[in-house]
């Protein structure tokens, strides 16, 4: 919540507000948070808060309140990937976030792009929604995409395979006018703010202390702006290359089938050159000109789809342990693949006999403890396998969260903290682990906001409300604590909330309007009937 004293000050796109683009509270509902989190978390009461009109006191006061909001920091979650990798996840400002919001749904046509090549191409989600449902979808379903680049190979006799380095890291944020205005045009005009894209920038820049390198990643924002540059990118590929347009792109996944090695060569060199007029590189790992069709997926995904697990108990026992021990081998061989995220998800659904379920949930919590990266999945099949009338395992859920608790703590691997923490909420288990740390030297906005929120709903804690409220209250000039945790902190201790919490938050112009509204960022009713989410994910960004 630390903020720098010099104001953005864009002009609105409209001086009077008559009507609200009909997709604006599906992006503030279900656009603004970031995805691999527990589905507690949500901004659907925000985008309630705004639902009585356009012309509500509310949105006049939000916007323009946002509209001179000056520059802040993004809080950052740390999400466990296959190998050691981790994906930073950004909490961005409200007050940004709806700015930025309103600007890309006011100027939809301008800003929502397709190329002939892009899978990943930006659309509004259908709905009705369920608490999953992110605002934006791709073009095509990602289950979807392995079965378009295999017919896209027929007849080719090489393949350009090719990776924008650190993509979403990379993106120079004044690239989007570049995109949009042309460059020639947006470099003549770059203090303009007339013009979307200089607007669209300084937005961006705003909401991640001033930063021009990089845009958040999490929110479904950041995707439109990113599939704006790189459709710009796509038809300036094939317009220098025709042979490109048999390609395809997924995000930052390009794959040229190509007849001759000499078009691929040329393919890839165009490819280089337009990146770099973005100054975008590839990642020369990733990169590389192929002979014959490569295949359409990892062959381990075909050795673990075809192993049956039995419905016989006893039979059932040695598949099992067989079909997890091919998974630990594949992942040993393949760290970086995600095998034992696969594995999991594989088996949704199965039906386990059941004098196999303790094993079958040891099992689980073995891949949890090798792969940090796959507590979510295993949180989740837990909570399914619970809502279906399984027992679950209490005394080993705790003690497997509390290890992976203790282990990942001192180094702020917020993703394993916070999903431990969600099972021990939903699932109804202790943890075996001091939390005091936690809350004295992280600033993971929704590992901290978890531990508040269990707090007051006599979670399985060893720390008290009362406690928990007094560490806050001491981190009040904490510049580095995140704004989420104080505000909720605020909404759930109502009168009896500490003085310099509520100063720190009524402070701040737009959460004061945010906790006016009576708006929350966690949903107590999804804490009560859990629902189990598979969130997927796809490249490095």
């Amino acid at each position: 919540m630390r903020h720098q004293p010099k104001a953005i000050r864009l002009t609105p796109t409209v001086a009077t507000r008559q009507t609200l683009h009909p997709k604006f509270l599906q992006l503030i509902g279900h656009g603004y948070l970031p995805d691999h989190i527990p589905p507690c978390f949500s901004s659907r009461a925000w985008a309630a808060a705004l639902a009585s009109g356009s012309n509500s006191a509310i949105f006049s006061k939000m916007e323009a309140t946002a509209r001179i909001a000056p520059v802040s920091r993004a809080d950052i979650h740390k999400v466990a990937r296959p190998g050691k990798n981790r994906r930073l996840l950004s909490l961005v400002a409200p007050e940004h976030f709806f700015s930025l919001a309103l600007d890309l749904c006011d100027n939809e046509a301008s800003i929502f792009d397709k190329s002939n090549i892009s899978l990943t191409a930006p659309l509004w989600a259908d709905s009705p929604y369920s608490n999953t449902d992110r605002a934006i979808k791709w073009r095509v379903e990602q289950r979807s995409c392995d079965s378009v680049r295999a017919i896209s190979r027929a007849g080719s006799n090489y393949v350009v395979i090719a990776d924008i380095r650190g993509f979403y890291g990379s993106i120079y944020t004044h690239a989007l006018a570049w995109a949009i205005e042309g460059k020639s045009a947006a470099k003549a005009r770059r203090n303009d703010p007339t013009m979307l894209g200089n607007r669209i920038d300084k937005l961006v820049r705003g909401g991640q202390s001033g930063e021009p390198i990089g845009i958040p990643i999490g929110p479904d924002t950041s995707h439109l702006i990113a599939e704006k540059i790189a459709c710009v990118i796509d038809r300036a590929i094939i317009a220098e290359a025709p042979i490109a347009s048999a390609g395809n792109r997924i995000i930052d996944d390009y794959e040229f089938p190509t007849k001759t090695h000499q078009d691929a060569e040329v393919v890839l060199s165009t490819l280089q050159g337009i990146l770099s007029e973005y100054r975008l590189e590839l990642n020369d790992s990733k990169t590389r000109i192929i002979e014959a069709p490569p295949p359409t997926s990892d062959r381990w995904t075909g050795a673990l789809r075809r192993l049956v697990i039995s419905e016989d108990r006893r039979t059932q026992e040695a598949d099992l342990i067989d079909f997890f021990s091919e998974a630990m081998a594949l992942r040993d061989a393949q760290p970086s693949s995600g095998v034992l995220r696969y594995a999991i998800r594989r088996l949704t659904g199965e039906k386990i006999d059941t004098n196999n379920q303790k094993l079958f949930q040891s099992l689980l919590w073995q891949c949890a403890a090798v792969e940090p990266g796959t507590v979510s999945d295993v949180v989740n099949d837990l909570i399914r396998r619970k809502s279906d009338g399984w027992l679950i395992d209490l005394d080993l859920a705790s003690k497997a969260t509390s290890s992976i608790v203790q282990s990942h703590l001192r180094a702020d691997h917020g993703s394993e903290v916070l999903w431990s923490l969600y099972s021990s909420q939903v699932i109804s288990h202790p943890l075996s682990v001091d939390l005091e740390s936690v809350l004295t030297h992280s600033v993971d906005p929704f590992v901290i906001t978890m531990i508040v929120s269990m707090a007051f709903r006599d979670g399985h804690l060893s720390l008290t409300k009362e406690r928990v409220v007094e560490i806050l209250e001491s981190r009040g000039g904490d510049d580095e604590l995140p704004w989420l945790p104080l505000f909720e902190l605020l909404r759930l201790s109502k009168g009896d909330c500490p003085k310099a919490v509520r100063d720190r938050v009524m402070a701040h112009p737009f959460l004061k309007l945010l906790a006016e509204s009576g708006v929350s960022f966690i949903d107590e009713a999804s804490l009560m009937s859990p629902i189990a989410v598979a969130n997927e994910e796809y490249s490095d960004m």
